[in-house]
């Protein structure tokens, strides 16, 4: 790396930091060959805070003009003049090392995020760093890879065989790395929140992906010796973030996966925490950046270019009961909490993998599946047929296995109050086909199945009839069906016809990405599909075999065209048409949703 060296001041104040930042970028050096002598011309310093780089953090303060121009200088009235590729890349990796050696004294640690806002937002209104800003980002993105390849080096050494000042020079070293790390981070995070996806596309475009990817991992190496707390986690903050955003709104490459470390994946799994968002913010972006990676490798998993793509974030969610249990307490207790639509789907295609899974499908406790139950009721209630539809949709997919394989199944729980949700769906002209079809494949199940009560034995009748019976036809009555009004009655000479033979019983999938393409075609397949959309980039979860599990036809309990005599026979023995749900409440709209590419505010 190449820079201006700058002598190292250690009792440097926050108004000689930000002189020297003025210095360093606002005034260049020429060289006047009439005189043969080199002078050093200043250039015009912003005063204002510019509209183009929107605050990120509560509370910053003065703007970075005022804290620059209050040095008594005297700026020139001209602007900056342009600079070549090699003076900015001078300039940038001046700057960097700049803030690297002064933010442990000026920012309490590095902890005070202010500091870092504010010299991220002091180099993005550089007008230099403007005209230059793909070649300045593509520069800190080789600067990143450095510094991640030179702590992997050092962390790789035998520190015993080290004497103590090779010890300490690797010491300060991983040190000085970490500085670079932090300052990138928050240079590339206040440039997203300035310019949004216009930012993230550059950054897809030139490896930057790959780059956040091994910067991830250097965190998993700095941290794993820590037993306790996680020191470092302001560090790398911003790349979670910057990754999150990045995976919601394209679907990554298959190379671009597998950059994902596994053992970045386990560690950000060990240091989960039960906790919602208001809680621990830092923690519940953890948690949504393996929501949102769980959804790519679904993508991948069911692309018909990816055939031996592997959900390696769910097989390492597997791989320790501890990992998966507190996952899973995690995603129940901000389940019943979010109503960002895009983090709910994402919610939902976390518990359809783990519901359509052998080994997971029983993991969950019924007290849990219960709460999942009305969060479900509550939410098909309140959703809006004609905006909510993708969302509506997702509920159904996701209840249908959830009755089907999990510890739910054979408890009947809210049954009428889902099946009178469910019939509402089905039966109203406002539900578009494929909602229909998804309700009506859960009102299939048999949890929705009418109660057969069995027979039991009556005695003579002691209230007046209306039927006039002879004697020998009682002699023959045995028993009458306790059903519905309208069962036929059936004398001792008839025999009952046999029952049909039970379906055979469907079962979850067994996780097994060797298997994709070679599934036995009664188990439900889901294809993943990306469709394109105006507004943007969405993903459509599609059930190739919806309809896979075919129960047999419900008897008729009405009577026979030959039946000669019965019991009350007024409804025909038919349901009352289901009540409508209640009023629904006003929430944030997903029209623009399929699934899980949605646009979050």
């Amino acid at each position: 790396m190449r820079g201006v060296e700058l002598p190292y001041e250690s009792n440097i104040t926050l108004e000689r930091f930000w002189y020297l930042a003025g210095e360093l970028l606002y005034t260049k050096l020429y060289y006047d060959t009439s005189r043969g002598r080199y002078f050093t011309k200043r250039f015009r310093k912003p005063q204002e805070k510019e509209d183009t780089v929107e605050d990120v953090g509560a509370d910053v303060g003065a703007d970075v003009g005022a804290d620059v121009d209050d040095m008594g200088e005297d700026p020139c009235s001209e602007d900056i003049d342009p600079c070549s590729e090699e003076e900015i890349n001078t300039l940038l990796v001046s700057y960097l090392t700049l803030v690297s050696n002064y933010c442990d004294q000026l920012a309490d640690s590095g902890k005070d995020p202010r500091f870092f806002q504010k010299v991220s937002k002091f180099i993005l209104n550089y007008e230099n760093y403007k005209r230059n800003k793909i070649f300045c980002i593509r520069k800190m993105l080789s600067l990143l890879t450095y510094a991640v390849d030179s702590n992997a080096k050092n962390m790789s050494l035998n520190a015993a065989s080290l004497d103590t000042d090779l010890q300490e020079d690797v010491v300060n070293t991983i040190e000085t790395n970490e500085k670079f790390i932090r300052t990138i981070g928050w240079i590339f995070y206040t440039n997203y929140k300035a310019v949004g996806e216009e930012f993230l596309d550059i950054l897809n475009k030139y490896s930057g992906i790959e780059a956040i990817c091994k910067v991830l991992h250097n965190y998993y190496m700095v941290s794993r010796n820590v037993k306790e707390g996680d020191p470092f986690a302001s560090n790398y903050f911003n790349y979670i973030e910057l990754l999150y955003q990045i995976c919601k709104q394209c679907e990554l490459e298959p190379e671009q996966l597998n950059a994902m470390s596994t053992k970045f994946l386990k560690y950000l799994l060990s240091k989960l925490k039960v906790s919602t968002e208001e809680e621990d913010p830092a923690n519940y972006m953890k948690f949504k950046l393996l929501l949102i990676l769980n959804e790519q490798f679904m993508v991948q998993q069911y692309s018909n270019s990816a055939e031996s793509t592997t959900n390696r974030l769910f097989d390492t969610l597997m791989s320790s009961n501890v990992y998966f249990c507190n996952f899973a307490e995690t995603l129940i207790l901000n389940f019943n909490r979010e109503t960002n639509p895009t983090v709910q789907i994402l919610m939902l295609k976390m518990l359809y993998v783990i519901f359509t899974t052998s080994k997971t499908c029983h993991s969950i406790y019924l007290n849990d599946l219960k709460v999942i139950v009305d969060i479900i009721i509550r939410e098909l209630c309140n959703l809006s047929l004609s905006k909510d539809v993708p969302l509506i949709n997702t509920y159904l997919r996701v209840l249908y296995p959830m009755l089907l394989f999990s510890n739910l199944k054979g408890h009947c729980y809210k049954v009428d109050s889902m099946r009178d949700i469910l019939t509402y769906l089905l039966t109203t002209e406002q539900t578009n086909e494929v909602t229909q079809r998804l309700a009506q494949r859960c009102l299939k199940l048999d949890i929705f199945k009418e109660i057969e009560v069995s027979p039991t034995k009556i005695g003579p009748i002691s209230f007046p009839s209306p039927i006039v019976i002879a004697n020998s036809l009682c002699q023959g009555i045995r028993s009458l069906p306790a059903s519905l009004p309208g069962s036929p009655l059936r004398n001792h000479h008839s025999a009952p016809p046999p029952p049909p033979p039970p379906p055979a019983p469907p079962h979850p999938r067994h996780w097994s990405s060797a298997d994709i393409g070679q599934t036995d075609p009664k188990i439900p397949v889901q294809m993943v599909t990306r469709v394109s959309s105006s507004s943007s980039s969405q993903i459509s979860v599609i059930s190739e075999t919806d309809d896979y599990l075919q129960p047999p036809p419900r008897r008729t309990r009405g009577m026979s065209t030959g039946s000669a005599m019965s019991l009350d026979s007024s409804n025909g023995g038919k349901r009352r048409p289901a009540p409508p749900p209640p009023p629904r409440r006003r929430i944030q709209s997903s029209s623009n949703l399929s699934l899980s590419r949605a646009k979050a505010d």
